[in-house]
């Protein structure tokens, strides 16, 4: 029993370790460089978003006079 629970120990400490492969995962721009990703794109429209009360409102325009309520940008698909 003794030997059953050190094991156990042993493998809940291990998994609570990072993942000692992650940094050998390429970038994107690594993948960019190798033509990794090269006939996957797809069309992408710009989106300005902004905070409100309840959620992020996004437009195809960023809105005049909001600035302090922008969140930043994303990428949507075009449909």
């Amino acid at each position: 029993m003794g030997r059953m629970t050190g094991a156990l120990l042993i493998a809940l400490v291990a998994s609570a370790c990072s993942n000692p492969w992650a940094d050998l995962r390429p970038s994107e721009a690594e993948m960019n460089r190798a033509n990794w990703l090269e006939g996957s794109s797809v069309a992408l429209a710009p989106r300005a978003c902004y905070r409100t009360l309840a959620r992020v409102d996004c437009y195809a325009q960023p809105q005049a006079g909001e600035a302090e309520r922008r969140v930043g940008w994303f990428d949507a698909p075009i449909d």
